[in-house]
């Protein structure tokens, strides 16, 4: 099994994932770089790869309301999965 640190981006995948997202939260638009970070769309912990197309880039506040794999509340889940489709559909 891989160590916590594998499975976080890398700095350079990243850099490379905001800049796909024309460096801002796809939620809210937030464009702060220093408050941008990388989410799983698919947690590894339910198959989940660390492949550039399963990322989405968030600000600190929606990652903090985005849970990983959405699955802590309905609502949450519900949220998730409408800013998964959108973003599958804009890529």
């Amino acid at each position: 099994m891989r160590s916590k640190e594998q499975r976080k981006a890398t700095a350079k995948k990243r850099g490379r994932i905001i800049a796909r997202d024309n460096h801002e939260c796809f939620i809210c638009g937030q464009n702060k770089i220093a408050l941008l970070e990388v989410h799983h769309i698919h947690p590894r912990y339910v198959g989940g790869d660390s492949e550039d197309d399963n990322f989405i880039t968030l600000c600190d506040q929606c990652h903090f309301i985005v849970p990983h794999g959405a699955t802590k509340t309905e609502e949450s889940k519900e949220v998730f999965h409408e800013i998964f489709n959108e973003f599958v559909r804009l890529v």
